[in-house]
């Protein structure tokens, strides 16, 4: 009896440490085996996208960023951002952000994540396109979206003339803008090497607007003019610097 039980109990352990180590083996050959990343899907209809919730299309709208946010990692996976279509995403920016044009939560996502991506300007050219087109929204501090748009446009995307063009409608918007969003044609044009422009830009905006800004930002123009924008014979000579240390 004692016998058959010990016997009993030994093929236990063996079939026990056979299947221990054929899991072992199986998942050592198949740890690395991962579905393929098909990239970014096709952006569907905004009323595709309002079945996300059920109809709401706020719930809809914040569903496809999450979506959008949690794209290419999750099962293990964490693609780089140089690896995604950005037309794709850039029709996706358009159509989710169609459910709620108020909202903000898109634009950060393509603005501080998808904007992120270094070295791209191809790219960075269709987050450009959707924050330029979202900082027009007429909504409180939308303009902002814009600016962004010229920041990339300038520093990521290396497209000074770009940058001038939405620096200008950025400058010429009837909204809550600050003086520095209105300063940064003048900007531009001097990184272009421009500095007639940028000088008759700031003194524009100083013979209009300088009894509407703080006392800081009227040194901060004069400033700029007297000490990029003009050589120091120049400025020497111009009244406005007679002060400036």
């Amino acid at each position: 009896m004692k016998l058959a039980r010990s016997s009993s109990s030994f093929w236990l352990h063996l079939v026990f440490g056979g299947l221990l180590i054929l899991n072992f083996m199986l998942w050592y050959q198949g740890r690395k085996i991962k579905d393929p990343w098909d990239n970014v899907p096709p952006s569907p209809s905004p009323a595709t996208i309002a079945t996300f919730g059920l109809g709401d299309e706020e719930i809809s709208y914040r569903m496809s960023g999450y979506f959008l946010q949690n794209l290419g990692n999750v099962g293990g996976r964490y693609e780089s951002l140089k690896k995604y279509d950005y037309a794709l995403l850039e029709k996706w920016f358009f159509t989710a952000g169609a459910l709620d044009d108020r909202a903000n939560f898109i634009p950060v996502l393509a603005a501080y994540y998808f904007g992120a991506v270094d070295g791209e300007p191809e790219k960075i050219k269709h987050v450009v396109t959707y924050l330029a087109d979202q900082g027009q929204k007429p909504y409180p501090q939308k303009w902002r979206w814009l600016a962004h748009a010229v920041y990339l446009a300038r520093y990521q995307e290396k497209n000074l003339p770009r940058a001038l063009e939405l620096a200008h409608i950025l400058a010429g918007l009837k909204t809550d803008t600050a003086p520095w969003a209105r300063q940064m044609p003048a900007f531009i044009q001097m990184q272009m090497g421009n500095k007639e422009a940028s000088y008759e830009i700031m003194m524009h905006m100083l013979a209009s607007e300088a009894d509407k800004l703080h006392p800081n930002e009227v040194n901060f123009m004069r400033d700029y003019i007297c000490k990029r924008t003009l050589s120091p014979s120049d400025a020497a000579k111009n009244p406005l610097c007679q002060d400036i240390p």
